[in-house]
């Protein structure tokens, strides 16, 4: 007579997953085993993040820590005159097939990232006037390294249409961890705001570059078909995407200009 396996913990819970897959006919077994990936990816991005508030908070002084959030505040505003629907409008072309759109939305992000350009240069002029060589240096990194952000994070729309959750997750980790190592090793050499948004700039365009080169390696199709309605779509979303990303960094701007740098680190 045999004697009845015991079950593994792991065993249990994919036996309940297809029991409960007969009512909600969904694949719940993928969907918890991906999931997991990018739970544990946020996890590890949230603490990241904090461990650079606590590095920032205990290493670099206030007013400095003030003018590199101004900077950033005011890149992440510019960056909302770009083509920012392109993510969006590339992950549906890839889920349907449309490899070619991969390449397209990088020369889209490219040709269309020239409002951050001008205006850039447009404040960096504005701020020499006024003698403000910190903020008139920050832009002009604005305006050199700025534009190649999104088209180097494309690789993450690529992945999302591909359903390829644990490179997904995987990617993130790296792509956050790599630039909280830089800003840190900085604050041991530097406390000028001009270092660390010339380092988070130029290290997170780098670090995802990088990664782009070998996603694209893996997951390249022979048949690069391309999207008809990639820019319409990128266009549309882009336009929805404006208000809100001036409203998510319009309170950080007004706290430096009308309180100042180290208002604004306390803020």
């Amino acid at each position: 007579m045999d004697i009845p396996k015991k079950l593994t913990f792991s065993e249990r819970l994919r036996t309940i997953l297809m029991l409960g897959e007969r009512y909600t006919k969904t694949d719940l077994v993928y969907l918890t085993k991906n999931a997991s990936w990018l739970t544990g990816s946020q996890f590890s991005i949230s603490l990241f993040a904090l461990l650079t508030s606590i590095a920032f908070a205990h290493f670099i002084p206030k007013e400095v820590y003030g003018s590199y959030r101004y900077l950033l505040s005011i890149f992440w505003t510019l960056t909302t005159f770009s083509l920012t629907g392109i993510p969006t409008a590339l992950a549906r072309a890839i889920a349907k097939g449309e490899d070619g759109a991969y390449k397209e939305s990088i020369r889209l992000s490219l040709i269309w990232s020239w409002p951050m350009i001008l205006i850039s240069l447009g404040l960096a002029v504005y701020y020499f006037a006024q003698g403000n060589l910190v903020l008139f240096t920050g832009s002009l990194i604005i305006a050199m390294f700025g534009p190649l952000m999104q088209p180097s994070y494309l690789f993450g729309s690529l992945l999302e249409g591909k359903r390829a959750f644990r490179a997904t997750a995987v990617a993130g980790t790296i792509l956050n961890f790599v630039p909280m190592l830089a800003l840190i090793v900085t604050m041991f050499i530097s406390t000028n705001p001009l270092s660390f948004i010339g380092v988070y700039l130029i290290v997170n365009v780098g670090t995802a570059a990088t990664i782009s080169y070998f996603i694209w390696k893996r997951f390249r199709s022979p048949d690069q078909k391309l999207s008809e309605s990639l820019f319409k779509l990128g266009a549309h979303f882009s336009m929805m995407n404006i208000l809100a990303g001036i409203a998510g960094q319009i309170d950080r701007l007004l706290v430096f200009h009308y309180l100042g740098a180290i208002e604004l680190a306390v803020y």
